[in-house]
């Protein structure tokens, strides 16, 4: 704790306490690394562990209390070369001497990203759902413009979409960038998977296995 970091101190410039590595003209760049009890192990007993906790502070005023937020990280480009954002890991401890591993919890209601409304594109040029969250509610606008195109599954292993036809008159027709598309009930693959406007499969789960899409209906 810094030394004015108590009582009625801020911490820095409005109450903010800011950490940064790697600024200026650093030409390794620099990791931010917060590890608690690193090597104390030797001398722990009795179960004894260190436990690193993030928590938010408490707001006795307004309606809701602090958000955390954990971003991965963003490229700074001065040109227009295509670059992908940082990834968000979270990593359970691994398990020693056949003990099993450790688990992710999440203790309290769960939301995901959601979109609606995403118009489709021809079947040459179908609309990517690459940059999409994880809920995407198409809406096919007539009997052309109704292709959706989901991203490599080979590029992106283990990326799970939710996809729902919100018309009520023209197909949705999903395609994918590379592999094939398994229906959860079938062992062959196709180019293509249809979303129904009023009758089921209207509503399906895709998940990449490195290679191909499943997908899993959602009745």
């Amino acid at each position: 704790m810094p030394a004015t970091g108590s009582g009625y101190s801020n911490l820095g410039t409005s109450g903010a306490v800011n950490i940064f590595s790697g600024s200026g003209y650093n030409s390794q760049g620099g990791n931010i690394n917060i590890t608690a009890g690193q090597s104390s192990y030797w001398g722990l007993t009795n179960d004894s562990h260190s436990d690193v906790i993030i928590k938010g502070g408490y707001d006795n005023v307004t309606t809701d209390a602090a958000t955390i937020t954990a971003e991965g990280g963003h490229i700074v480009s001065f040109n227009s070369s295509v670059s992908n954002g940082g990834n968000l890991l979270l990593k359970p401890g691994t398990g020693n001497a056949g003990g099993s591993n450790g688990t992710i919890k999440l203790d309290g209601v769960i939301t995901i990203g959601y979109v609606i409304g995403i118009a489709g594109g021809t079947s040459g040029s179908p609309i990517s759902i690459l940059n999409q969250p994880t809920y995407v509610g198409v809406l096919p606008a007539d009997n052309t413009n109704n292709y959706y195109q989901l991203p490599s599954p080979v590029t992106y292993p283990g990326r799970t979409y939710i996809i729902r036809n919100n018309s009520s008159s023209y197909n949705a027709n999903i395609t994918t960038a590379a592999g094939l598309l398994f229906a959860g009930n079938s062992n062959v693959g196709g180019a293509t998977y249809t979303l129904n406007p009023t009758s089921s499969p209207k509503t399906v789960m895709a998940v990449s296995d490195g290679a191909n899409w499943t997908i899993m209906v959602q009745n």
